[in-house]
């Protein structure tokens, strides 16, 4: 599960996890219970219609209030795809 967005700093020539010069940027998890994931409980039968309805419903207001815009609006979706791989091989 996604909680934040961090930064990887440096200071004192070490590498921190927010804190120092940022140089590079991260994204701060946590680690669901297997048990617990969508394709185990798929295998196990323990998946109800009820469930996926509330599945549903989560991405759909999820999706209603996120925000778009910027650079992925600019050329679309494969530009900026390409981009970000040219920028993490230079």
């Amino acid at each position: 599960m996604y909680l934040e967005v961090t930064f990887v700093g440096q200071a004192d020539g070490r590498l921190y996890l927010g804190r120092g010069r940022p140089v590079e940027y991260a994204v701060k998890m946590l680690r669901l219970p297997a048990g617990r994931m969508m394709d185990v409980m798929l295998e196990r039968g323990c998946v109800t219609p009820a469930m996926l309805e509330a599945v549903a419903e989560r991405l759909v207001a999820f999706h209603a209030v996120a925000r778009i815009g910027g650079e992925a609006d600019e050329g679309g979706l494969l530009s900026t795809i390409r981009a970000n791989l040219d920028e993490n091989f230079e």
